[in-house]
């Protein structure tokens, strides 16, 4: 017997044309993740950048700081300071601010400024041991104060 073809209304039903709602929900899973991948990149690098930046500023202070003690005659370099961000030692460290110009502004009263820099005079037999730290003061990751930089040099009665 021949075979007879279906109502029009059912080959309608059975014909597949366009997605199906879990063809749909696994698309967008995989779009939304990847969009939050993109996302937390763009924080990440956000956060790296802002501590490279602080970084290098940090840098440039220690070193603006250990050129000045170096440049001061050995009999004038007293014995002193501390490292520690918590007691800082009287006449042995300053807050600091860097310009986006680059002018280094330094005082003792300024606690908004960005840095906190430290240093410690060491004395041995005919040399000095210099150590510079510089904290910032609020890091931007979990505002709270961090050590960026750290740096000693040592300077005999001759330098």
């Amino acid at each position: 017997s021949p075979k007879s073809n279906p109502p029009e209304s059912i080959r309608r039903l059975t014909v597949s044309s366009g997605f199906t709602l879990i063809e749909t929900l696994v698309a967008t899973a995989i779009l939304v993740s990847g969009l939050v991948s993109v996302a937390y990149l763009f924080t990440y690098s956000i956060r790296t950048n802002m501590m490279t930046e602080q970084q290098t500023s940090a840098t440039l202070l220690l070193h603006n700081k250990m050129e000045a003690l170096r440049g001061t005659s050995f009999s004038s370099l007293t014995a002193g300071g501390g490292l520690d961000a918590g007691s800082p030692t009287a006449s042995y460290w300053d807050y600091v601010s860097l310009s986006s110009g680059g002018a280094i502004t330094s005082d003792t009263t300024t606690t908004g400024a960005t840095y906190l820099r430290l240093w410690q005079v060491a004395a041995g037999t005919n040399t000095k041991v210099i150590s510079v730290v510089v904290y910032t003061q609020n890091s931007g990751i979990g505002m709270q104060q961090m050590e960026l930089a750290r740096a000693s040099t040592e300077v005999t009665s001759g330098f």
